[in-house]
């Protein structure tokens, strides 16, 4: 496997990740999706109860939608990079796509305990 189509494999896998969370963030918040073991931003405060896990990814939706959203799009430029030849510049866009969805992630579960505290 060349530089290339590591750069392609990780960027399909940061890109169905970030929308991987989008999507759960967003469902537990409109209430699809209940208190889980594996879905969702699973903190103490965020667990205390069925309405606190609502409100707290309510409040952490719109975050995680805009940092996704970034990172989803990093990650299919950084495709675009990779399939030109262009892989460094792909190896940096999937770089500020991880950095970009962590950040969101951090803010988003900060958000979610200020928000049930």
């Amino acid at each position: 496997m060349d530089g290339g189509s590591g750069i392609v494999i990780g960027a399909i896998v940061v890109a169905l990740g970030a929308a991987a969370i989008i999507a759960i963030v967003h469902l537990a918040g409109v209430g699809r999706i209940g208190r889980s073991r594996w879905l969702g931003l699973r903190l103490a405060p965020t667990l205390a109860s069925d309405e606190t896990w609502s409100a707290a990814h309510r409040a952490a939706t719109p975050i995680v939608w805009l940092t996704g959203s970034i990172a989803v799009i990093a990650a299919l430029a950084a495709l675009a990079f990779a399939g030109s030849g262009a892989v460094r510049e792909g190896t940096v866009l999937v770089v500020l796509a991880l950095v970009v969805l962590v950040i969101g992630l951090v803010l988003a579960g900060w958000r979610a305990v200020a928000t049930v505290r």
